[in-house]
């Protein structure tokens, strides 16, 4: 195989190693609250409209929870238009034990989680297609008396 062809190989390993990285690190709290997160419901403190830029408005939600005894007390933002339920009482997820680690119900987001297991996939088959294509440049060390 030819010098080029190499490089290519190489770059394009290595931007797969990239694009992993970064989704890794992006899909890091989506993985951890699919791997410990729990279930509970929250009390609703307050509830507002805030800005966070130019363009991104939200409802900022703060709320308050139970956990193992601890009452905790977090937020989460929800689009324009959002309404709290007549209960103020909402659907959380949160990790046991961490201070901030909680999320309203629903607010998930498996995009970065969906790149980074492709590039797992694709960066995997690519590595055995360079073993397969290495193998199969390489002369066979049969001997010449056995087939």
């Amino acid at each position: 195989m030819d010098a080029n062809a190499e490089a290519r190989k190489v770059k394009a390993l290595l931007c797969i190693a990239v694009v992993a990285l970064v989704s890794g690190f992006s899909s890091y709290t989506e993985l951890k609250f699919l791997v410990w997160g729990t279930n509970g419901e929250a009390r609703i403190v307050n509830c507002y409209e805030a800005r966070k830029g130019r363009r991104d408005e939200h409802v900022a939600v703060v709320y308050q929870y139970d956990d193992a005894g601890t009452l905790r007390q977090d937020s989460d933002h929800m689009p324009i238009g959002w309404q709290p339920p007549g209960s103020r009482l909402v659907q959380i997820q949160y990790i046991r034990g961490a201070a901030y680690g909680s999320r309203i119900e629903g607010q998930r987001s498996l995009t970065a989680v969906t790149i980074f297991g492709i590039c797992l996939l694709v960066g995997a088959g690519f590595v055995v297609k360079i073993i397969l294509d290495e193998r199969a440049s390489r002369p066979s060390r049969r001997p010449a008396g056995r087939r």
